[in-house]
């Protein structure tokens, strides 16, 4: 996976490519915040894990989590450099909840099938 990061010149915008990734691993759905951090997602143990690469560094490393036994996918970083992303395993139906990870600390957002873990009346609106 290559990064696109921008200068503002004087008489435009320049643009220089660099090489983030590397290795015989699927790195998959990027995202760059302002600050120039990045995070994607790569398969770890068959399982797709949060990768960040921070602004000046050359090394990426995993996000921290809780338990590593989900998927997570689709990741997005903002300027605090906190994270979201999907994971499965969650909630019934399609089984994903959008999680936001501040610090190695995960909360869930939503629940992607409306169908939170302990609800028992899932056909009403409030459940």
């Amino acid at each position: 996976m290559q990064s696109v990061a921008g200068k503002k010149a004087s008489t435009g915008t320049t643009y220089q490519i660099t090489q983030v990734t590397s290795g015989s691993f699927d790195h998959k759905w990027p995202s760059i915040n302002n600050n120039g951090d990045i995070v994607w997602s790569q398969q770890v143990g068959g399982l797709w894990q949060v990768y960040i690469l921070k602004s000046g560094s050359t090394t990426p490393s995993p996000i921290s989590v809780p338990n590593t036994s989900h998927n997570r996918e689709y990741p997005d970083i903002d300027d605090s450099g906190d994270v979201v992303y999907l994971e499965d395993g969650q909630g019934a139906g399609p089984g994903l909840s959008v999680i936001e990870n501040i610090g190695g600390v995960e909360s869930t957002i939503e629940f992607s099938s409306g169908n939170p873990p302990g609800c028992r009346n899932c056909w009403r609106p409030n459940c």
